[in-house]
């Protein structure tokens, strides 16, 4: 009779996997854990050896496998690619001004700040609205004023 244990070759490669979510979930025996507990604890696993298996794949110097579609994506229908390819050029342009700031120099933040003080300090004082300050009587005549005008529009038209 042959021996009764798998080499790892034949059971396939052995993860040495750890991540925050599964030192969570084993703090507990499966016995011990929830349905819900159990789902989270396998949905945990699952996301360690993809991303163990997506590392690995990195070290190994292989490219991950892309499509041939100009949108990068595996959608094969005129619509999903233009909703594709509308979603690349949105994020681009969210990530612009991002890119932007990163890319200038302390020097260049501080030409951009002098040049905007120098343009403030070169532009005319414009004084400030004056309020116009008006008694109760002239308040109450104008508010009189105005109530006639608008009956009289009222029977005018």
């Amino acid at each position: 009779m042959t021996d009764a244990y798998l080499t790892d070759s034949e059971i396939g490669p052995v993860y040495d996997i750890d991540s925050a979510a599964l030192r969570k979930c084993r703090r507990k025996t499966l016995k011990a854990m929830s349905r819900a507990e159990r789902d989270a604890y396998a949905s945990a696993i699952e996301t360690a050896v993809l991303a163990a298996q997506r590392a690995a794949l990195r070290r190994a110097g292989n490219p991950l496998p892309s499509p041939n579609c100009a949108s990068g994506t595996a959608h094969n229908t005129g619509e999903a690619i233009h909703k594709a390819v509308r979603a690349q050029h949105r994020a681009a342009l969210l990530a612009y001004p991002s890119q932007e700031r990163r890319a200038r120099t302390p020097q260049k933040w501080r030409e951009m700040y002098d040049a905007a003080m120098a343009e403030k300090r070169g532009r005319k004082a414009e004084p400030a609205p004056q309020a116009v300050v008006i008694g109760r009587r002239a308040r109450s005549q104008a508010y009189l004023q105005a109530a006639r005008a608008r009956l009289a529009e009222a029977g005018a038209a």
